[in-house]
């Protein structure tokens, strides 16, 4: 079986690829620059130093402009048995090759493309994107709050949830001497460092709303309210520019940062020490995001939106984490990391592992990715 894998976002198309590879699918990885760094190869520190044969990066016309001809590249993306695509306009790339295919969906695809308004071509873009994901063999999702909005809003059928895959061996926490070795100095010399590495989106109305003001709140009372040493450390990404005025304006400059956007050797250090919590995401959806999920694989405490009972029927158990959905849990979340102290954070981060990883190995759901892919062709 011959697999085309479309997508750059956060690498995933690249992964997958290789994991199927691994389970003698004869896969290749096709990406599409999305002029975000995470997106980039390159952002894996740790992979191999060739770029592997049967990945392919694109320039970033074919995903900004969907509907412009590319005969050429449609009849090389067209060369296998089976499309899979992640993220973005790919699935009309996909639809039109003509060849059967799946979509394995990260959320814009499904929840906000094909209802865009923005302009004549998004409109268009829009419509045929719907087309496209309408058209597909399978859907696959990761997020359970996506049977709610976009799975029912387009009445699709054919799909499935997986969750997301992720290798234990790459997320781990490394030691602490290298820990302390490769972490900025800002996340040393304070007694309690929570990490935010979720993108800047503060506008609850469009998705994918991520809380940021929400946590600066949050932690304006805790910081108020605790005597120690406090620093919350975001990243430049997205609308960063409003979460900094907000912070200018709440006179918080000296505990809160916003910095430069670090590569994965650098985030497992951060995410390796023993005075540091993340913080990822508060919003409706109340599911992880893939820096949740790494977060776990890395021992690490997780403070984020999380809805029990909406999981309830994915998972077995309830993910060990601390859940918040506002400035006031949030605080509340922050006064009991703090009172957990750094044995009993450690023990809730391995916890934590022990749970993401019987539910997110790549090698539990590689496994099923491929029998969907076999069982479309055998329709």
């Amino acid at each position: 079986m011959r697999v085309n894998v479309l997508g750059a976002t956060l690498n995933f198309g690249y992964h997958l690829t290789r994991w199927m590879r691994e389970y003698g699918v004869d896969a290749r990885c096709y990406a599409f620059d999305n002029q975000f760094a995470r997106d980039r190869i390159e952002w894996e520190a740790n992979r191999d130093k060739a770029i592997d044969s049967w990945y392919h990066f694109k320039p970033s016309q074919p995903i900004r402009r969907p509907l412009y001809p590319y005969p050429k590249l449609l009849r090389e993306l067209g060369a296998c048995d089976v499309l899979l695509t992640t993220g973005g306009y790919e699935p009309i790339l996909a639809h039109r090759t003509g060849k059967p295919h799946a979509i394995w969906s990260l959320g814009g695809e499904l929840e906000s493309l094909p209802f865009a308004t923005a302009s004549m071509h998004a409109r268009a873009c829009a419509f045929v994107q719907k087309r496209a994901i309408c058209s597909a063999n399978s859907v696959i999702y990761s997020m359970v709050f996506q049977r709610e909005s976009s799975i029912q809003k387009l009445g699709l059928t054919r799909t499935r949830f997986l969750p997301i895959p992720m290798g234990p061996q790459l997320y781990q926490q490394m030691p602490l001497a290298q820990a302390l070795a490769m972490t900025p100095p800002l996340f040393r010399d304070a007694d309690l460092v929570v990490f935010a590495p979720a993108r800047h989106q503060i506008d609850p109305r469009r998705y994918h709303y991520k809380g940021n003001e929400q946590l600066v709140r949050g932690f304006a009372e805790f910081r108020r309210a605790w005597t120690g040493r406090a620093r919350l450390v975001m990243v430049q990404n997205g609308e960063f520019e409003v979460t900094q005025r907000l912070v200018n304006s709440l006179g918080l400059e000296d505990s809160i940062s916003i910095e430069p956007m670090y590569n994965r050797e650098t985030l497992r250090a951060i995410y390796s020490m023993p005075n540091v919590v993340v913080a990822d995401q508060f919003n409706r959806e109340a599911g992880f995001g893939f820096a949740g999920l790494e977060t776990l694989f890395h021992s690490q405490v997780l403070i984020t939106s999380w809805d029990i009972a909406r999981h309830a029927d994915v998972y077995a158990e309830p993910a060990p984490i601390l859940g918040a959905r506002n400035a006031t849990e949030i605080t509340a979340r922050l006064d009991e990391a703090v009172k957990l102290g750094v044995e009993g954070r450690k023990q809730l981060g391995h916890r934590a592992r022990e749970w993401v990883v019987r539910y997110h190995r790549y090698d539990v759901i590689i496994p099923q990715l491929v029998a969907i892919l076999r069982g479309i062709l055998d329709v």
